[in-house]
């Protein structure tokens, strides 16, 4: 056989081996499926929370951490020509000490399964972030340390032969940028009373544990302590006249007597009491003072 002979050959070859090819694409190959975390969230949204309890704080005094939540969109894509499916999706956060992963929400029905050639977008995968009144400060300070985050969800899918395999995407945000967006949405949220929280607590159940206090009237007590409202804290018939109870009058002259404690004890005793209050409320504001800014 000549050499033009074999070249001659050649494109018949060529065409054998793309049909080949084709057919293993279009036809033998499996799903081939794959996420990947398109862009940090539009905006977050930061809200205070008890640790054991599902719903929101509305202040710092019925609180026990800062949550930062945010909705991150995703793109699910099959690149191969037969449905396929990806589950076990778990999120992690790697760059951060005091904050934590508070919980991931991919927003779908898990496996969640997509035909052959397509792709779709997840616009209500959530991750929330939490951090402890307790190391609230420490949180704040690295926030504002150079470098970034990352925040990674692992999978498993099926690849190419059809066979699970487990893969990763990833996304770095800059610490920088998640501070700026820890400020803007705490702009109504009082960080540096969070910080003190902790603290005043124990205070509150060291200074009054002689008065043998309810640990309601010792919870009244403390959120007196954190109100930003400079008040009075007065003595107040309990429902005769020789029987007295300590309230808060606020800078209007109002007493409020909806908020009340030291019922049944004697003056001598709520004098002792408010005493303490006042000391109290004066380490407060030190501690308030030297919380960390943002």
């Amino acid at each position: 056989m000549t050499l033009q002979d074999v070249l001659a050959l050649v494109p018949g070859f060529a065409g054998f081996a793309l049909s080949l090819f084709l057919l293993w694409r279009t036809e033998l190959r499996q799903a081939r499926m794959s996420l990947r975390l398109l862009a940090r969230p539009d905006s977050w949204t930061v809200t205070m929370a008890r640790r054991a309890a599902s719903v929101q704080a509305t202040e710092p005094a019925e609180a026990d951490l800062v949550l930062m939540h945010g909705i991150f969109p995703v793109a699910a894509t099959n690149d191969g020509p037969r449905g396929g499916a990806v589950w076990n999706l778990v999120a992690e956060i790697h760059g951060l000490g005091a904050w934590r992963l508070r919980w991931f929400d991919s927003g779908q029905q898990l496996p969640y399964a997509l035909p052959g050639r397509s792709c779709e977008g997840w616009t209500r995968t959530a991750i929330s972030l939490a951090c402890d009144f307790e190391t609230l400060g420490e949180g704040l300070r690295e926030l504002q340390q150079p470098g970034s985050v990352t925040f990674r969800i692992s999978y498993a899918c099926q690849g190419r032969r059809g066979r699970a395999r487990q893969k990763i995407t990833s996304l770095d945000l800059p610490r920088a940028a998640l501070l700026a967006a820890l400020k803007n949405a705490a702009r109504f949220l009082d960080l540096a009373t969070c910080q003190v929280v902790p603290r005043c607590r124990e205070l509150a159940t060291t200074r009054f544990a002689e008065f043998n206090m309810a640990s309601y009237e010792v919870d009244v007590l403390t959120k007196w302590a954190l109100l930003r409202e400079n008040v009075d804290y007065v003595t107040v018939p309990d429902g005769s006249p020789d029987r007295l109870k300590i309230a808060i009058r606020h800078s209007t002259g109002q007493v409020d007597q909806g908020w009340a404690v030291g019922a049944g004890r004697t003056e001598d005793v709520l004098e002792r009491i408010i005493e303490s209050q006042l000391q109290l409320v004066s380490e407060v504001h030190e501690l308030r003072n030297a919380a960390v800014q943002i």
